[in-house]
């Protein structure tokens, strides 16, 4: 009987084992290909975090560097007029750094430690600190140095760079200002009232304001006067023409000027732009003959004690205008001989550039500050034209800028100055 048991040729069986083995192989291949896999995927995510660390931590590290730096400059502006009272600018120092990083948010950022005094010398431009000084150079700057750090105990502790061993950093900033002797400046300004400004002359006296309120909390003997100007002169009798504003030179200094400030403060607010201006008889823009008139205020104001510095400020919002209704009062320039008869813009231009010339030949600096809604640069490039001496130049589209422009050019001129 014969059995039904079958037979499996040899080659068959060996090509079972190979396949075998191959399956084998492959699968193996595939666990060696996933363990490579992951361990490229392991070292990009390092990478990746690696670059978010450096993105995000340093991110944060600049921003708060950048609010150290403020707080050092600020605070150091604030104790350099305190001095020679040290303690006072101490205080100072100490109470615009808690305003700028309060301590419940950054940790202590300011020592007393870390508030130096010492010299600026104007002419080197360098600092050397209180106890390095030679005989003869006086304490007139305070360095203020500002602190995440821990000697402060308020490192910076970072989020993302531990990964890479990195936990916090240390940082410090520091500014230095320096505060003058005090002195004085006599500022003559002078402000326009042409037709064109109708609409923003209220801008205009809130800015002249904010000059006189720097001036007179600045210096005791400070003086300033007001001019304001169209197209003829400041003083003019004509019936036909009402007189412009005019306040001689006088001591604004608070509080021992009272008076004379309240003069000035109420012809500021009283200033209007003129109804004929405005009318079919308009008398354009004579900005030289403003500018005579404010080097005649200084030069018969003389100067006090102290005073170093005397200047002219002019607020215009146009070139000079010529127009056939003003051609009788151009004679009235001690510069009429440039046209000596129906004046040209350009020749009145010429004259103003002349009496800025007369200003600087007298010691007087002249700023000017341009109300530019029209985007004219040529008006623009005639104002930054008569700047003289260590005048400045200052231009804006928006009138309500003009009250900080104001500001910002009487610090400029003021006693303070932040210099590192």
């Amino acid at each position: 009987m014969r059995s039904n048991t079958y037979l499996i040729p040899n080659t068959l069986i060996n090509w079972g084992f190979e396949m075998k083995h191959l399956w084998s192989q492959i699968r193996s291949f595939r666990r060696d290909e996933e363990g490579a896999v992951f361990a490229i995927f392991a070292l990009f995510l390092v990478i990746l975090l690696g670059f978010g660390a450096y993105a995000i931590d340093m991110s944060y590290a600049y921003t708060t560097r950048n609010m150290l730096q403020v707080t050092a400059s600020a605070s150091a502006l604030a104790a350099a007029p305190e001095l020679p009272d040290k303690s006072a600018a101490i205080a100072a120092a100490l109470a615009y750094a808690e305003e700028n990083m309060p301590a419940a948010n950054h940790g202590n950022v300011l020592d007393t430690d870390d508030i130096e005094f010492g010299h600026w010398d104007v002419i080197n431009e360098t600092y050397t600190p209180e106890g390095s000084l030679e005989a003869g150079e006086e304490v007139n700057a305070v360095q203020v140095t500002t602190k995440r750090h821990t000697d402060n105990g308020n490192r910076l502790d970072l989020f993302l760079a531990p990964i890479l061993g990195k936990n916090s950093l240390d940082i410090e900033t520091s500014a230095v200002a320096y505060a003058k002797t005090a002195v004085a400046w006599d500022v003559a300004l002078v402000q326009d009232v042409t037709g064109t400004f109708i609409d923003e002359i209220d801008d205009a006296k809130l800015a002249n304001e904010t000059l006189l309120n720097c001036i007179s909390n600045s210096f005791v003997n400070s003086k300033m006067g007001l001019t304001t100007f169209s197209g003829t002169a400041p003083t003019t009798d004509n019936p036909d023409v009402p007189p412009h504003t005019f306040v001689p030179m006088a001591p604004v200094g608070l509080p021992d000027n009272l008076e004379n400030f309240n003069t000035l403060n109420d012809a500021i607010n009283d200033i209007q732009i003129p109804w004929w201006q405005n009318s079919w008889g308009s008398y354009g823009t004579h900005v030289g003959i403003g500018l005579e008139s404010a080097i005649d205020q200084l030069d018969a104001s003389g100067s006090a004690p102290g005073v170093i510095g005397e200047a002219i400020i002019i607020l215009g919002d146009g070139k000079p205008q010529s127009t056939q209704w003003a051609q009788g009062f151009y004679s009235e320039s001690r510069y009429y001989h440039v046209c000596g008869g129906n004046c040209s813009s350009n020749e009145l231009g010429q004259m103003a550039n002349l009496a800025a010339d007369e200003a600087a030949a007298k010691g007087y600096d002249v700023y000017t500050i341009f109300y530019d809604e029209e985007n004219d640069d040529v008006a623009a490039a005639f104002y930054e034209g008569l700047i003289r001496g260590a005048g400045q130049f200052r231009r804006t589209p928006n009138s309500e800028e003009l009250d900080e422009m104001m500001f910002d050019l009487c610090n400029s001129i003021t006693d303070l100055q932040l210099v590192r």
